[in-house]
C-alpha cells in the first residue's frame, strides 16, 4: 500500500504542478496525442501493463501517467494491481 500511495502523491503533483505547461508544449506532437488518446480509451489496462512490465522507472511514470487523461480512480487501481507483489 505505500508504493501505491508515493505513486498517487507523485501522479496528483504532476496533475497539479506545470501540468498545463507541458501538456502545451507536447500538443504538437502526434505521437504524444496518439499515447493520450490510447490511455483515454483503455487508461486502466495500460498502466496495468505498463506497472507489471516496467520499461520506465516507476517515479518517471508517474509523472508521464498524471500527463494523460486517465481518471485518479482507474490510475490509483490500476497501479495497486499493476504493483502487488512487486515490493509491498
Amino acid at each position: 500500500m505505500g508504493s501505491t500511495a508515493g505513486a498517487t502523491a507523485a501522479f496528483l503533483l504532476g496533475k497539479m504542478v506545470g501540468r498545463s505547461y507541458v501538456v502545451s508544449k507536447l500538443k504538437n506532437y502526434p505521437k504524444f496525442e496518439a499515447v493520450a488518446i490510447a490511455i483515454r480509451r483503455s487508461g486502466f489496462k495500460i498502466t496495468v501493463l505498463l506497472r507489471l512490465a516496467p520499461l520506465l522507472p516507476f517515479n518517471i511514470l508517474n509523472y508521464l501517467l498524471s500527463l494523460t487523461p486517465i481518471s485518479i480512480g482507474e490510475y490509483i487501481l490500476a497501479t495497486w494491481l499493476g504493483m502487488v507483489g512487486t515490493n509491498e
